[in-house]
């Protein structure tokens, strides 16, 4: 890497259905295979020990189930699902590939590209580091310092910056590597916290709910997974009946979308995986 080169992540959506924390729908990606072993090998040559603690303060807050429970057991399936089908996925997409459950690899390349890259893939929220790297004649060594953003991918906003890692402070002994990366990476992780974990769903009286899903109905993708997603929820805490969310959803998409709930299993799956198809070209 040069001078004022970047390294790039991205984290897809972590939650379902247009309630609490982010809502990214679920894009392609590669599960394992070369891409992921690059993606780590990247990140390694380039980051060391700072990937390291993204990957702990990551699982330990999937592990708690801060993200949803999509991501339980994810990590084990998906290397299952990469040995049988080559590590990429089989649907149709530009596709990234997944570093860890959750966190997939934009690539190396400055923000302004990145964050092409990242909304092409239907991303919501970019970590992007700066890796500063200057030659410095006098004491014949190079020095290396990193920082990384929390950027929205829509807008392009920051919405935090770490501390500057800087390699001279942990030459210099102050404090050790660990305890280092630590405090200058917290803050940020503070804010995933806030705008990325679920929240508990506010309880809603049935005529707040019926009112969201006429707003949903009324916006240009009534038919969209985030979508039907949420009203079944609405459905499944009784807010709605059963015979009133089968309308809702022939309303939303018409009979190939009402399907969706009265197929047979093998059927709801196939028509889901093409829903999921369309909705990412």
């Amino acid at each position: 890497m040069g001078d004022d080169s970047e390294m790039e992540q991205r984290m897809r959506g972590m939650s379902a259905g247009g309630y609490g924390g982010a809502n990214a729908a679920p894009v392609a990606m590669t599960l394992g295979g070369d891409g992921a072993i690059q993606a780590q090998a990247a990140l390694d040559a380039n980051l060391g020990l700072v990937a390291e603690f993204l990957q702990i303060e990551f699982a330990k807050r999937q592990s708690a189930g801060a993200f949803g429970t999509i991501f339980n057991g994810m990590e084990t399936s998906g290397i299952k699902l990469a040995q049988t089908s080559g590590g990429s996925s089989s649907v149709v997409s530009m596709g990234l590939p997944m570093w860890i459950p959750g966190v997939d690899f934009v690539g190396e390349g400055n923000q302004t590209e990145m964050l092409k890259l990242a909304k092409a893939n239907g991303v919501e929220l970019l970590m992007h580091f700066d890796i500063i790297v200057k030659e410095n004649r006098i004491a014949t060594a190079s020095t290396y310092a990193t920082r990384c953003k929390l950027l929205l991918v829509d807008t392009g906003e920051t919405v935090g910056t770490s501390k500057l890692i800087d390699k001279n402070e942990v030459t210099g002994k102050k404090k050790t590597v660990r305890e280092l990366v630590a405090e200058q990476l917290t803050n940020l992780f503070e804010i995933i916290d806030k705008k990325v974990t679920l929240e508990p769903m506010p309880t809603l009286k049935p005529e707040q709910a019926i009112s969201r899903i006429d707003s949903l109905l009324s916006g240009s993708k009534p038919a969209s997974l985030r979508n039907l997603a949420e009203m079944s929820v609405y459905c499944d805490r009784n807010y709605i009946t059963a015979e009133q969310f089968d309308s809702v959803v022939f309303f939303a998409g018409g009979d190939e979308t009402l399907m969706l709930l009265h197929e047979d299993p093998t059927e709801r799956i196939n028509k889901s995986m093409a829903l999921v198809a369309e909705q990412l070209r």
